[in-house]
């Protein structure tokens, strides 16, 4: 076992987005979720390897060939006049 807050950021990051996605698309083609409109997704990218974002945009595209409605917020950098 680890502890949780023995974890890297990235892992305390995807862990959760993961096991929620395995929720939401199953096995098999089953559309989507009964009573799961929406998926809102914050910061997809936060201390992931770009490997990994590559991975987490696969799957949002299969949410979204699965009939979910899917939002995703991002912090852009701050861009200076």
């Amino acid at each position: 076992e680890i502890a949780y807050m023995a974890w890297t950021a990235g892992q305390r990051e995807f862990i959760p987005l993961l096991l929620g996605i395995y929720h939401l698309v199953p096995l098999g083609r089953r559309r989507q979720a009964d009573s799961v409109e929406w998926v809102v997704i914050e910061e997809p990218e936060m201390g992931l390897h770009a490997k990994a974002v590559q991975a987490v945009m696969l799957l949002i595209l299969e949410l979204m060939d699965r009939g979910y409605r899917v939002a995703i917020s991002t912090h852009s950098p701050a861009v200076k006049p």
